[in-house]
């Protein structure tokens, strides 16, 4: 158990739990994205060397030429279409964890005040962002920073939804470029969006000062720990105990167990 003042259990004391599961899921996103973009590097160059492997072997003239061939096919799978579908889906993640995320807070703020005229069902469109920054304005009395970057990436997200990226098969597809363009988020020759890397960090970046200047707002404490639910989690358990987040490391041959478990 930890000791009382023990630094790790006081800043567990003074997080709030429900700030501290939507910060974890912010910087598992964070994490995720850096992996699999990373990833996609790697990939690139394994297959590029395997590609010069091969080719070096080959002698007949007509067959280099046409090995040759397929090396633009292989960079255009790597350095266009993989990287194309990570920020596709980093982007629908994004946006899950905002709408779900944003819409759990109202929630959670409705039902700890108790006084509330209204609940976010209860306004059209409570279940998307639209009811949810209602719901903030009109009745918790926020303001909202970056209002236009989070309609921005509504629209794109829509776009990638509903249209697979392609904005000419979106349902308004001059706001989808006026999004794009304002978000300078390229459109390639085929009409698709481009989302890169740096667009996904620059949106996860957004979404999390939208919470953490709502949290601030609602006097919501913040903590240098995270995590997702009460659970054992690498050799910690964290959980909440009579109205309070204890911290407590488990025994050595858990932890002991835990290191030697292969991933």
């Amino acid at each position: 158990m930890a000791a009382a003042g023990d630094p790790v259990k006081m800043k567990l004391l003074q997080t709030d739990a429900h700030r501290a599961e939507t910060e974890y899921d912010f910087a598992v996103l964070s994490h995720y994205l850096e992996i699999v973009a990373a990833s996609v590097v790697a990939a690139e160059r394994a297959a590029k060397a395997e590609f010069d492997a091969g080719f070096e072997k080959i002698r007949k003239k007509s067959l280099r030429q046409f090995y040759a061939g397929t090396l633009l096919t292989h960079a255009r799978r790597y350095r266009e279409e993989l990287p194309l579908r990570v920020g596709y889906g980093f982007l629908l993640q994004l946006y899950t964890i905002l709408e779900t995320r944003s819409g759990a807070l109202c929630a959670e703020v409705a039902a700890r005040r108790g006084n509330l005229p209204l609940k976010l069902e209860d306004l059209a469109g409570g279940r998307y962002m639209k009811g949810v920054l209602v719901f903030m304005k009109k009745l918790l009395r926020l303001s909202i920073c970056d209002e236009g970057d989070l309609n921005r990436l509504r629209v794109l997200r829509n776009c990638i939804a509903h249209a697979n990226g392609r904005v000419s098969d979106s349902e308004n597809p001059k706001q989808v470029m006026r999004a794009a363009r304002e978000s300078n988020v390229r459109i390639d020759s085929e009409g698709y969006l481009e989302v890169g890397t740096e667009y996904c960090r620059s949106a996860l970046e957004t979404v999390r000062v939208f919470f953490d200047d709502v949290f601030t707002q609602l006097g919501l404490p913040r903590s240098e720990i995270a995590f997702a639910r009460p659970a054992v989690r690498h050799g910690v358990s964290v959980m909440q105990r009579n109205g309070k987040w204890v911290c407590e490391l488990i025994g050595e041959a858990e932890v002991e167990k835990l290191r030697r478990t292969k991933i």
